[in-house]
């Protein structure tokens, strides 16, 4: 073992000590009410959403806090619980103070789900989240009551995942709104949303969701550890997670899956898979994936199976062309001419008369021009997106065609290539097809076919050596399973399909039951 590997392991243990070390230091609560505000004051650093209630009930009196967020928290629910505390200010006395502490009690069940605590770590972070907190004078324990009603975007049509059949809701940025939409479509006592907080400082909510009975168990297992493992202070996105507990790193494949619809998610964990939804993001985390399923659109199953085995031919075809295209064409105008019929090779060399750079400088100048269009048109205001992207092709193509600078049958290629990336479902797809696009054009320029052969091959390679949670990223096939073929390239009817994946090593593998010849019913084999 190296140096570095020996220093690395070291220091990694050191910082998971010091960060048990720190989960378990505790500090409890002090038995002084002006201890426990002075400490959340400091905590909080006197912010200015940060509302703080006095209050005395009771004869003889208790004084009493109470604390709350007032960006987090419905207001209706507060002034009911303020009302009822000045309500008891001047009424019957209580025999102790646990006496009076169950009378609160009682007055947060009402606005909210009421909670015990013992600790001042405890009342931060549920503060945090939009709880209230009642503190007493003397008394080493709080109440918290659910009060939360944070602002958040109501349910709309996604925005990445367009279907013109299907349903049209979309997650949003609330994570509770995100579980119903889920539970709404799996009413099962099996379906579990198991909650977990990764992040130091954020503390963000992520809800490991599966269907007990039908996902492997392992894999469930497997996703809890790596999250658990996630050594960062703040987690804001689906993203994030993704980048700490994806297989490939550094690969331009990925593999995993972000959705934004509840319909595919419940599909998705209905075969077997498991979805992380993370509070402040309508994405969710899907996996394990395969490569194959980057060509599968939402739309696929609410269409007829032979529009939708069509549909997918076409992103298939779509997806080469993006990848290929330019570099072919750099192959046969500058290796390979003879390859080309005479009236198209003659064509392209009397439109190459006056253009002042070669071959692959100019496929490299337009594709570069695309790509810049293409940002260009997602980063500008969405009413001078379109027209940016539009306009701006046209002008450009036509204006470079005119002044000699490239061809116009490179200007048809770009435009033929920069369509055809649009038509994959998944954009993971549609941006590695981009990147390796750049490795194949070069090496085309270099060695023609030779070189895109090359490609090719370590391409293929590499996607074969993937792995998504175990599961190999070619699968169906590499290894071959002919049963899961029913629902990749092609779809069968949904009757057909009678068995979940079978690389997924599901629990339940069959989908439909079927009667033994004793009358009894079964799922599996």
């Amino acid at each position: 073992m190296s140096y570095k590997r020996l220093m690395n392991r070291l220091f990694k243990r050191r910082n998971q000590a010091k960060q048990q070390e720190t989960d378990i230091d505790l500090i409890p609560i002090y038995k002084r009410l002006d201890d426990n505000l002075a400490f959340l004051k400091k905590t909080f650093g006197n912010s200015m959403d940060l509302a703080i209630y006095h209050a005395q009930i009771g004869k003889p009196s208790v004084k009493l806090a109470v604390i709350y967020l007032e960006s987090m928290v419905e207001d209706q629910s507060i002034n009911r619980l303020m009302t009822d505390i000045y309500n008891q200010d001047n009424g019957e006395g209580f025999t102790s103070k646990e006496h009076t502490f169950d009378w609160l009690k009682e007055k947060v069940v009402s606005v909210g789900e009421a909670e015990r605590l013992s600790n001042l770590d405890d009342i931060c972070s549920k503060v945090t989240y939009g709880h209230v907190v009642v503190l007493m004078d003397g008394v080493t324990h709080a109440i918290s009551g659910d009060t939360s009603a944070p602002p958040h975007r109501s349910i709309s049509e996604p925005t990445t995942q367009r279907v013109t059949q299907g349903p049209k809701e979309g997650f949003t940025e609330d994570i509770a709104t995100n579980l119903s939409l889920v539970r709404r479509r799996i009413p099962s006592t099996n379906l579990r949303f198991d909650e977990m907080k990764v992040g130091r400082i954020t503390r963000t909510r992520v809800a490991v969701t599966y269907v007990d009975g039908i996902v492997n168990p392992q894999l469930v297992a497997g996703v809890k550890r790596r999250l658990q493992n996630i050594n960062t202070d703040s987690v804001l996105d689906t993203r994030d997670i993704g980048d700490w507990i994806e297989d490939n790193k550094f690969s331009v494949f990925q593999t995993m899956l972000y959705y934004e619809r509840p319909d595919t998610v419940a599909a998705k964990i209905l075969e077997g898979r498991v979805a992380i939804l993370v509070e402040g993001t309508p994405f969710v985390l899907i996996l394990p994936v395969t490569a194959l399923e980057t060509v599968q659109a939402p739309e696929d199953y609410y269409l007829r199976y032979d529009i939708a085995t069509f549909l997918r031919a076409i992103r298939f075809i779509a997806f080469f062309l993006a990848l290929l295209s330019p570099s072919i064409y750099v192959a046969l105008a500058t290796f390979h001419q003879d390859m080309l019929p005479t009236d198209i090779a003659l064509n392209i060399v009397s439109q190459r008369e006056g253009v002042p750079f070669p071959i692959f400088v100019e496929a490299l100048l337009m594709e570069l021009t695309f790509e810049v269009l293409r940002e260009a048109g997602v980063r500008a205001p969405r009413i001078l997106g379109v027209s940016i992207t539009i306009v701006g092709a046209v002008i450009i193509g036509q204006t470079a065609v005119d002044a000699g600078v490239v061809t116009p049958i490179k200007v048809i290629i770009v435009s033929v290539t920069g369509i055809a990336s649009f038509v994959a479902p998944e954009f993971s797809i549609s941006v590695s097809a981009r990147l390796l696009r750049f490795a194949f054009l070069i090496l085309a320029s270099t060695y023609g076919f030779f070189g895109i052969g090359i490609a090719f091959i370590i391409m293929v390679f590499h996607v074969q050596s993937l792995r998504s949670f175990g599961v190999p990223y070619l699968a169906p096939l590499s290894p071959f399973i002919g049963s899961d073929l029913k629902d990749v390239i092609f779809r069968v009817p949904h009757w057909a399909m009678t068995k979940r994946p079978a690389y997924l090593q599901s629990m339940m593998p069959r989908r439909i039951r079927f009667q033994t010849s004793q009358g009894k019913v079964r799922y599996d084999d």
